[in-house]
This record gives C-alpha cells, sequence and structure tokens, in this order.
C-alpha cells in the first residue's frame, strides 16, 4: 500500500512493523536492532526507508540517517548520513 498510494509515512510503517516482529521483548523503537535482521527484512527495511525519503518523509529520513550513521543493517556511511541529515533540514524549515 506504501508504494500503491506514494504514501512516505505508509513506508515508515513498514519499519515500524518489522521492528515489532522482529522484537519479541518489546523495546519500543529501537533501531539498532536492525543489525539483526535477516536479509529479507533488513532488505525490506532499507528499500521501504528509501522509498520514504524519496518521498520526503521525514520519519523515514532520520531513520535511514540513523542507520546509516551507526552502520545498523548498512554499512556505515558518514557521508550517506550527512546528506540525509541535510535533506531533512531542507524540508522541515
Amino acid at each position: 500500500m506504501a508504494n500503491k498510494y506514494k504514501n512516505g509515512e505508509g513506508c515508515h510503517q513498514v519499519l515500524l512493523g518489522i521492528l515489532d516482529v522482529n522484537n519479541p521483548k518489546d523495546y519500543g523503537y529501537n533501531l539498532s536492532l536492525v543489525k539483526n535482521f535477516n536479509d529479507a527484512d533488513k532488505n525490506l527495511v532499507i528499500y521501504y526507508l528509501q522509498r520514504g525519503v524519496e518521498l520526503n518523509n521525514e520519519n523515514c529520513i532520520l531513520a535511514l540517517e540513523e542507520l546509516y550513521r551507526n552502520g545498523w543493517g548498512v554499512n556505515k556511511d558518514f557521508q550517506k548520513a550527512d546528506e540525509l541529515r541535510n535533506a531533512y533540514k531542507a524540508i522541515s524549515k
């Protein structure tokens, strides 16, 4: 549905759903858990966060920025993290 209706917040909801499924102990919104996801879930999260970034969703931008900054589920990449932070600043004014 997130793709069909081009809904950025729907993309963020995919992240939340996968966090819940992979988080039986209910740690809440803990993005560091992404590093422990299986490849299919990790790839799905990254895909939908990137899609949300394309749709200028602030939650997706901030989540993907945090993943790149910390290397959780992706290779640590400060340049990409900084680009995402700047994109967030540009749309949140």
